[in-house]
């Protein structure tokens, strides 16, 4: 049966949470083939932007539903009673699985959204077009 909660000396309640959800100082890499200021360069260049602008407008679409669901997730939270601080790491740990089992659904359902976004870029219709706009340019 339950100890009342006046039997507990702490409550454990998350007083801050800490989620990063975005891109850290994105980097593009191109093959040390392609001449800097030619064509080529400047297509594929503008290319890896892209991805880089459907990353970013992506994220930034999805933001405030991944904040609402944080802000539902902090307002069903109820403080855990505990009897002494050893206790504290172990709920700690419990309250992060808990939250992480109710927003990784939606950090997956994110990614899967990029990488349909993606797709519009990345296919051979696409390829075609940018490969021809260097043509007759180098």
């Amino acid at each position: 049966m339950a100890q009342p909660i006046d039997r507990y000396k702490f409550c454990v309640i998350p007083s801050k949470i800490d989620i990063f959800i975005g891109l850290t100082k994105p980097v593009i890499y191109l093959a040390n083939s392609l001449i800097e200021g030619s064509c080529k360069y400047n297509i594929v260049l503008r290319h890896e932007q892209t991805h880089q602008q459907i990353n970013k407008t992506t994220l930034e679409y999805y933001l405030p539903i991944f904040k609402a669901a944080v802000t539902n997730i902090l307002k069903k939270s109820s403080a855990i009673p505990i009897n002494d601080t050893s206790q504290i790491e172990f709920v700690t740990k419990n309250l992060t699985e808990s939250y992480n089992k109710t927003l990784l659904p939606l950090v997956d359902y994110i990614k899967k959204e990029i990488s349909k976004e993606q797709l519009k870029l990345d296919n051979q219709i696409n390829y075609k077009y940018e490969y021809k706009l260097c043509e007759n340019n180098n």
